[in-house]
């Protein structure tokens, strides 16, 4: 219950923090692109990541572990930016 409390009063704070001001016109590509393109960078990174464990024995070490953290990221990140290009590019000029 107490955690169902917790959540309840700190929602508000977060959807204020991670909310983008109504202020802002977000092209709908952007949107779609992240909705879908993200999944997409997910399915292809997955594969590429579990070839790199193998080929390091699927090992714990830290620096191997940062090296596949990074390559999900980047994926992601890469996603979104391309996405964001996108939308941009196909955004009509507005006066």
């Amino acid at each position: 219950m107490l955690g169902y409390d917790l959540l309840y009063t700190l929602y508000p704070l977060f959807v204020r923090m991670i909310d983008i001001p109504r202020s802002v016109d977000v092209p709908i590509q952007v949107g779609v692109g992240v909705y879908y393109g993200l999944p997409a960078a997910g399915i292809v990174v997955t594969p590429v990541t579990i070839a790199f464990a193998w080929s390091t024995d699927y090992s714990t070490a830290p620096k191997v572990v940062a090296v596949e953290i990074t390559m999900v990221l980047a994926a992601l990140a890469g996603a979104t930016v391309l996405t964001r290009r996108l939308a941009l590019h196909l955004r009509p000029v507005r006066a």
